[in-house]
C-alpha cells in the first residue's frame, strides 16, 4: 500500500517537471537568427528586364570596362547612383556583378560565331547595348596591350640611344686621351721639365666636357620622348572625346 502511494506521488512530480519544463521552453522555440558581426542582412536586389536595360544604357555612358584600375570602383558608384531610382539599396559592387553576368550569359550564346562590330536591324536594344560594351571592352584590351608593347620598345630604343651615346663618349675619350698622349711624348722631348699635374688637369678638363656632352644628348633625347608621348595622350584624348559625343547624339 505504501509503495503503491509513494511509485504514485513519484509519477504525479514527474508529470509537474514536464509540464514545468514545457512552459519554460516555450518561448525558446522562436529562434533567433544571429548573423555574425560585420554581416549586414541585406535585401536581395530582384532585377527586371528593365533595370538590366538601364544599367546597361548607364555603362555604355560611364565606361567602367574601360577605366583606369583606381577608378574602376568609383565609375560603378556612379552607375549604382543611376539606379537608385528602381532600388536605393543596389551598390557598386551589385551593378558590376549584374553586368559581368549579363555580358557573360550574352557571350555564351554567341561563343559558335563571334558578331561583328555592326549588329543586324531586327536585334534589340539590349543585345545591341550588350555588343558595344563587349566591343569597347575589347578596344580597350587591345588598347593596353598595344601601348605596353610600345611602351616597351621606347625603353628598348631609349636604351640601346643611351648605349650608343656612351660608347661614343668612350671612344671620343679614347681618342682624346691617345692624342693627348702623343702630343704629352712630343712636349716631353721637346720640354723635359713639363708639369705632370697640369697635363692631368687638361685631361680631367676634357674628360669633363665629354661627360657633359653625353648629358645634354641625354636629355634632349628624353625631351623628344616626352613631347611624343603627350601628343600620342592628347590624340586619345580627342579620339575618346568624339567617341563619346557620337554615343550622346
Amino acid at each position: 500500500m505504501i509503495r503503491n502511494s509513494m511509485k504514485s506521488g513519484i509519477c504525479l512530480l514527474q508529470a509537474a517537471n514536464f509540464l514545468l519544463r514545457t512552459d519554460f521552453d516555450q518561448p525558446s522555440r522562436q529562434k533567433l537568427v544571429i548573423l555574425p558581426m560585420g554581416v549586414k542582412n541585406k535585401k536581395q536586389v530582384v532585377w527586371t528586364q528593365e533595370m538590366d536595360e538601364a544599367l546597361l544604357k548607364e555603362v555604355v555612358r560611364i565606361g567602367p570596362y574601360e577605366t583606369c584600375h583606381g577608378n574602376v570602383q568609383a565609375a560603378w558608384s556612379k552607375a549604382a547612383l543611376a539606379m537608385n531610382d528602381f532600388d536605393p539599396s543596389i551598390s557598386g559592387r551589385a551593378c558590376q556583378a549584374r553586368c559581368d553576368n549579363l555580358l557573360l550569359a550574352f557571350e555564351k550564346e554567341n561563343k559558335v560565331s563571334m558578331r561583328a562590330p555592326g549588329v543586324d536591324e531586327d536585334e534589340d536594344d539590349v543585345v545591341k547595348l550588350k555588343q558595344d560594351i563587349l566591343d569597347r571592352r575589347e578596344d580597350y584590351r587591345q588598347r593596353k596591350i598595344r601601348k605596353r608593347g610600345d611602351e616597351k620598345s621606347r625603353s628598348e630604343l631609349l636604351e640601346t640611344a643611351g648605349e650608343k651615346a656612351c660608347n661614343d663618349a668612350e671612344e671620343r675619350v679614347a681618342k682624346r686621351l691617345a692624342t693627348s698622349s702623343k702630343q704629352s711624348e712630343l712636349t716631353s722631348k721637346k720640354e723635359p721639365k713639363s708639369d705632370p699635374i697640369e697635363q692631368l688637369l687638361a685631361f680631367e678638363h676634357k674628360r669633363h666636357d665629354d661627360e657633359h656632352t653625353y648629358r645634354m644628348e641625354r636629355l634632349e633625347f628624353e625631351k623628344n620622348e616626352l613631347q611624343q608621348r603627350r601628343a600620342e595622350q592628347r590624340q586619345m584624348a580627342m579620339l575618346m572625346e568624339k567617341l563619346i559625343d557620337r554615343l550622346g547624339n
